[in-house]
């Protein structure tokens, strides 16, 4: 009882124009069915299978990331999970999603980034969520199978993955996290980030923010050694509907940020740019409206 089916549909069509290597253009259409059971006795399961098939697109004007190579559509079972809640608990086994700093589903195409991951979190502490999860493989944009995280990050015949912890404490108005992303053989990374809000007075509510990573290589280092880290803030004014925000990050100069599974947390990062080559400054201004005002 009480299970649930959504189905959710998605057409995107993308061309860009490089001078060198060549032109990219595809539209694709697909989209997901996402089914979940309801809790007996806390247990609970769901399945998601994706897919994204081409409705235009020339086998010249390849590489859009909306399909496989070739401009072949593609279809896998992305979700698949047995879900576990109590005491304050839950615990996801399998194939799941994930939101994270470094590890997230990267929805920015056709269909989410998904993991095969074994995930624990905790909310005993008011305020305070503990999360601590064993990802063992991923599945990409276009991938039909799931690969290790190491094979993934390019690295052929191996078969690593991460472990990661998080700390996240809200109270209002201050939040902090602190994650910790263990890369066997390839990178450890630390990230923190903590908010600020002022109060709602009938004035401008301001807002603060603050970043940083720092990333150093272990075990094998199959990607070299290095050692790099960043660090951002960002401020806010919002105020009858309108938010200002203005913000600016700076990368070490030891090397770029590594994370070639997700996408990128940094303050400065847009869809074309995730500033985060070593040496790299960069800052944001954006102003935002929220019509529901008027």
């Amino acid at each position: 009882t009480n299970s649930s089916l959504t189905i959710h549909t998605r057409l995107y069509y993308l061309n860009r124009h490089f001078d060198t290597p060549h032109t990219q253009e595809t539209l694709a259409l697909g989209g997901w069915i996402s089914w979940e059971s309801g809790e007996w006795h806390g247990l609970s399961f769901g399945l998601t299978p994706y897919t994204s098939q081409r409705i235009v697109g020339s086998d010249k004007h390849d590489g859009a990331s909306l399909l496989q190579p070739g401009q072949l559509g593609y279809t896998v079972l992305g979700l698949a999970y047995a879900r576990w809640r109590g005491w304050d608990s839950q615990i996801t086994l399998y194939r799941q999603l994930l939101e994270t700093p470094l590890l997230n589903t990267y929805d920015s195409k056709m269909t989410p980034v998904t993991f095969e991951a074994y995930t624990f979190v905790n909310n005993t502490i008011t305020n305070l969520t503990l999360t601590v999860s064993q990802v063992e493989k991923i599945k990409t944009w276009t991938a039909s199978s799931f690969r290790s995280l190491s094979e993934a990050a390019g690295f052929d015949n191996t078969s690593d993955g991460i472990t990661l912890a998080g700390l996240t404490w809200a109270c209002d108005p201050l939040s902090v996290k602190a994650w910790e992303y263990y890369a066997h053989n390839i990178v450890n990374s630390v990230y923190a980030q903590a908010d600020i809000k002022g109060p709602d007075t009938g004035f401008p509510v301001w807002s603060l923010s603050a970043q940083g990573i720092y990333q150093q290589d272990v075990g094998a280092a199959y990607a070299g050694e290095f050692k790099t880290g960043m660090g951002g803030v960002m401020g806010g004014l919002a105020w009858k509907g309108f938010t200002l925000t203005a913000g600016c990050t700076a990368t070490d100069t030891g090397a770029d940020i590594y994370n070639p599974w997700a996408s990128y947390p940094g303050y400065t990062s847009l869809m074309e740019e995730d500033c985060n080559t070593a040496g790299e400054k960069a800052w944001m201004a954006g102003l935002a409206y929220d019509f529901s005002e008027l």
